[in-house]
């Protein structure tokens, strides 16, 4: 038990380490000065290396997103693909293969709850200037912001959602999930014949509530001799160990968040924790990946249309 806690946390440390030359942003007299070098410093010496030896014909933000999205597949992908091959490690134990049926479900839920998330990171972004504009000025969506941000985010979500939470788990692979129960339904809970009005309110919420839980396969039962807490993963179909590696996914994904605008800093960890939990759930890096991008493409709508309106 002692071995595997030491173990947990050496890892996590060593993952926040490794994200943090090319994808942290640790940028403010809140940080202590060898915290604010270290985060983004892959990144600096790649757009230095890049200016010295390699002429664009390009405008410096475009090179600069370029050059980010080449560090963040070569650092973000390759190399830790690389070293989970060296562990034995196949593509889809990682994250890389198809979700299974959860997470086809959970494509379409998810895209009901990023609409109006959507709406708020796009409200925060035309309100708070970009870097380098100034205050009033209006936010702008380049040509190549979204595209690159939407390549950059495999990546991401490779190494954070599939790959840490691969690696935080005891057998480092994903699609160890134990076997899911069904969700059954209490028979109190339905609404007796002949009882109208409030009750029988009551027992189409009770049924709908269940129809709900049971097609996002949510709300297992546990074992009543179970403590609480244990019954309470049960009920999100989890284990001890899948939670704990979901959460720390969740705070790397926090991490690279560092720096953003305050929403959606605010949301980085919660929102990094329900995509590591979908990823461990269905299998896949894909099913949270396609929900991610179509957020940013709404995000990116939002502000287009925003533009095209003052125009």
């Amino acid at each position: 038990m002692v071995w595997r806690v030491v173990r947990y946390f050496v890892l996590l440390a060593a993952l926040v380490a490794y994200v943090m030359p090319f994808w942290g942003n640790f940028q403010g007299k809140m940080w202590p000065e060898f915290v604010r070098n270290y985060g983004g410093c892959a990144t600096r010496a790649a757009w230095k290396w890049r200016r010295e030896h390699i002429a664009l014909d390009w405008d410096p933000f475009t090179a600069h997103r370029l050059t980010w999205l080449a560090l963040s597949v070569i650092l973000g992908a390759v190399v830790p693909l690389l070293v989970m091959a060296l562990l034995r490690r196949g593509p889809t134990e990682v994250g890389l293969g198809l979700p299974n049926r959860w997470g086809r479900r959970v494509i379409l839920a998810g895209l009901a709850i990023v609409l109006p998330m959507s709406f708020v990171f796009a409200m925060e972004r035309l309100r708070m200037p970009d870097p380098g504009r100034r205050a009033g000025q209006a936010a702008t969506l380049r040509p190549v912001e979204l595209p690159i941000a939407v390549g950059v985010s495999v990546p991401e979500h490779l190494l954070v959602t599939g790959i840490a939470v691969a690696l935080l788990l005891p057998g480092m692979r994903l699609g160890e999930t134990s076997k899911r129960q069904n969700v059954k339904t209490s028979k109190q809970d339905d609404t007796p014949d002949g009882v109208s009005g409030s009750a029988s309110c009551r027992g189409a919420v009770v049924r709908l509530r269940e129809g709900v839980l049971g097609w996002l396969e949510l709300g297992q039962r546990g074992d009543p001799r179970d403590p609480w807490w244990r019954r309470s993963l049960t009920w999100w179909g989890l284990e001890p160990a899948g939670f704990w590696a979901i959460l720390g996914g969740g705070f790397v994904f926090g991490v690279i968040h560092m720096g953003a605008r305050p929403i959606e800093f605010a949301t980085s960890f919660p929102g990094g924790v329900l995509l590591c939990y979908v990823t461990y759930r269905s299998g896949s890096i894909w099913p949270g990946w396609c929900v991610h991008v179509a957020q940013m493409i709404l995000v990116g709508c939002v502000i287009l249309l925003s533009g095209a309106l003052r125009g």
